[in-house]
């Protein structure tokens, strides 16, 4: 009996070691979930910060590309119209700023204000109805517009930003009598294609054409040389049929005189950047 009190005491000693034993572990647990925790928590941080500085990176990528493709536009716009301005009402055609449209209506179009020779609204077509042959009055305008156009379009301010020229065919919805709107559209499609590239086919005439030997004057120069090779790489014939037709703000209809028409369009490296970035972004 005298040693029951060292063995209680011993028994106690034990359990409080077991106890602190215990406690340490817990202790030493917390201290390394704790570490963890700080340590993943600090990489989220550094994660978003750095998703946040990609963000604004390219959100800045973005509207330096946005202001150098509106600059561009703008500036050609500005020198189309400055060498256009007087043709425009002569030609029936306009240029829309938004997206450097040249669009050339037939003289039925109500859009247009064209004037013949003799002060008459003149009454020739780019085209015959169904055909897609450039009529005489199709040409006469191209001669006039096309040696400009491209003189303006590969002059050094503007060629490295010019990534595509389209020609676009464009006619009414309507087509032959009794056919169904898929008729319609397939042969308004067919029929546009080949107008596009009949623009362009003229174009390849004016290439070849010969200099005036008793003025030497060569007026469509611009068209060839490294010039030609610039244009091959970038002017494309595109049939649109009746997708985009114009609709008539008084009859809220299709106003079909002014749905057919030829369109010079012009595509800038702005496009594509902007586009390429917004897919980056999604």
């Amino acid at each position: 009996m005298k040693h029951t009190p060292q063995i209680f005491a011993k028994k106690i000693s034990s359990e409080k070691k077991n106890e602190w034993s215990q406690m340490e572990e817990m202790f030493v647990g917390l201290m390394l979930f704790f570490v963890a925790f700080s340590a993943m928590l600090l990489t989220i941080i550094n994660s978003s910060g750095d998703s946040l500085t990609g963000v604004l990176s390219q959100k800045q990528e973005m509207s330096e590309t946005a202001e150098g493709y509106k600059q561009v536009r703008s500036d050609l716009y500005k020198e189309m119209n400055n060498n256009f301005t007087m043709q425009w009402g002569t030609w029936g055609a306009s240029i829309n700023k938004a997206d450097l449209a040249v669009q050339f209506f037939n003289p039925d179009c109500s859009r247009v204000n064209a004037q013949s020779e003799d002060g008459e609204k003149p009454s020739e077509v780019f085209f015959q109805p169904g055909k897609y042959q450039l009529t005489d009055y199709a040409k006469k305008i191209l001669r006039e517009f096309v040696p400009k156009y491209v003189g303006i379009l590969t002059s050094d301010e503007f060629k490295d930003h010019i990534i595509e020229i389209r020609i676009e065919g464009h006619t009414s919805s309507d087509w032959r009598r009794n056919s169904t709107s898929e008729e319609n559209y397939l042969g308004n499609l067919a029929l546009s294609q080949k107008r596009a590239r009949s623009v362009i086919a003229y174009l390849i005439e004016l290439k070849l054409e010969e200099v005036d030997m008793e003025t030497d004057e060569d007026p469509f120069e611009v068209l060839r040389g490294e010039n030609w090779s610039w244009l091959q790489k970038r002017i494309t014939a595109n049939g649109l049929s009746s997708s985009q037709t114009i609709t008539d703000k008084l009859t809220n209809k299709e106003d079909q005189a002014c749905s057919r028409r030829v369109v010079f369009r012009v595509v800038t490296d702005g496009d594509a950047q902007l586009q390429k970035l917004l897919e980056q972004g999604g």
